[in-house]
This record gives structure tokens, sequence and C-alpha cells, in this order.
């Protein structure tokens, strides 16, 4: 969605700061680690939703391509959301062969969608450390008011943002999943029971198959979760939510975001 001028749709909306392929030097620039800012345009920055990205992508696309993900004239008319999108490191993927990566943690498996792959811990835990910095800074940001912080993402980024979220050691004001799981290796702690967290899949996604990812989500009920929503949308593939994304982001931040205190 771009406008006339070229612009993204609603990027008047946002400041756009940080890592960008549209203001890169080169043709081929190197993201690993970098972080993409939105900041919110004539108000006052209230909540901050951080966002992982999905497997071998970047933080910024969003910031070039798609601010309005996170604005709505209608369901989120708000100018008081700062989102912040670190991009993942670069590092060697044991799955394909070694070749350096955008991932947040690398796979020992490749089970092509048929059941969960395996990770290597170290790689997962190195990742788990940066996004809590970034937390810890978007909290200070906030006053020290964990509850006006989001954090989310997509497919490999929502694993790995769920984790963050239920082992960071303050209750965030909720998370956000577009069409991942919950990792086997992630733990769910009794202080996280009323955490929300808000999980959309697709019925025809063949890389997250509702048909095992919806068994890891029942880990929640019989850990004693209670704020834990889940969406399944028919038609909905993995490579291609499309508007999707948009739509359950929103929808998300729509909830999250008090009509009375936003502005």
């Amino acid at each position: 969605a771009t406008l006339r001028n070229g612009d993204p749709l609603h990027a008047d909306k946002f400041h756009r700061s940080g890592a960008s392929l549209v203001k890169a030097s080169t043709d081929y620039p190197d993201f690993s680690g970098r972080l993409s800012v939105l900041s919110p345009k004539g108000g006052k920055h209230e909540y901050t939703l951080v966002y992982l990205h999905q497997f071998c992508l970047c933080g910024t696309n969003y910031v070039d391509w798609k601010p309005h993900y996170f604005f709505s004239a209608t369901k989120l008319p708000y100018l008081s959301l700062k989102v912040t999108l670190p991009t993942a490191k670069a590092i060697p993927v044991t799955v394909h062969g070694g070749i350096k990566q955008y991932a947040w943690y690398d796979y020992k498996t490749d089970h092509e969608g048929r059941q969960e792959d395996q990770l290597y811990a170290k790689t997962l835990r190195a990742t788990r450390d940066r996004i809590f910095k970034i937390l810890d800074r978007e909290v200070a940001m906030l006053g020290g008011d964990a509850s006006r912080v989001f954090l989310g993402g997509a497919s490999q980024g929502c694993c790995t943002a769920l984790h963050c979220a239920l082992t960071y050691p303050k209750e965030l004001g909720g998370f956000v999943g577009i069409v991942g799981h919950l990792l086997s290796s992630t733990p769910l702690p009794k202080k996280k029971q009323r955490m929300p967290i808000y999980l959309y899949n697709g019925k025809q996604d063949q890389v997250m198959r509702w048909s095992w990812v919806r068994e890891t989500y029942g880990r929640f009920k019989e850990a004693g979760y209670t704020n834990v929503h889940i969406r399944v949308d028919d038609g909905v593939t993995h490579e291609k939510p499309v508007r999707k994304e948009r739509e359950w982001i929103v929808d998300f931040l729509h909830r999250r975001i008090p009509r009375q205190r936003a502005k």
C-alpha cells in the first residue's frame, strides 16, 4: 500500500529512524543486529510494541513498506504507539548448509512443517538476552511501566518473542503472535498466567500446521493460563498472510490500548 508520492500508507503518522533499505547507501546492506524504529509523530509516546520478523527477513521491511500495519483510522487511530523492529543477527543456519541468514535461532532439523523443528538452545539464549535489553530500555522510557510495552512477532519471530515474553522478569502488557507456535523448550511460569496472549494462525498453513501447533498451545491450559486468546482463520497460508498480518496486529493493539488513555 503506497501513496502517490511513493511513501507507504500511514508513513506520515510516524518518524522513521534506524536501519532502512530505502536509505541504505549500498545495494546489499548488512542489517545484522540492527534496529529500525517507528516513533509516534504529533503525539505523546505512551505505548511500545517490540515486533520480531519472520525467518530470513528483516525489521527494515516494516519501517520501509509497512507502517500501516501499526495504524488504523478506525480501529487504531492513536498517535501514541512506538514500534521497535529489531533485525535478527546473521548466523550460520545448520539445516541450510551453514549459510548465514537473519535468524533468531539456529535449526537442528527441518521437518518441512510436519512437526516442530529442534533448535540450538545457545542461539535462542543469545537472542533472548538481546531482546531483554531492548525490553529493559523500552520499559525504562515509559517510566518503568511494563504494562505499556507489548511484544510480538511472526513465524520464527513469534516463537522467539513468545519465549522472551514468558521468561522476561516483568509481566508485559500483552503478546501478539502471528503464524507461530509455543516452543517445547519455553517454560510456562505461574507468575505469567494472567498475561494477555493473543495467537493468530492460518488453517491452511503448511509450515506451522495447525494439527500440531494446537497441541503446543494446549500447554497453556495445562499450566493454568487464563488470558490466552487463539484465532485460527480459514484460507490463510504461512507464506502469504498478506493483509491478515496487519489485520491481526491491529486487532491485538485495538484490544490492548485503552481508548480513554490513548491520544
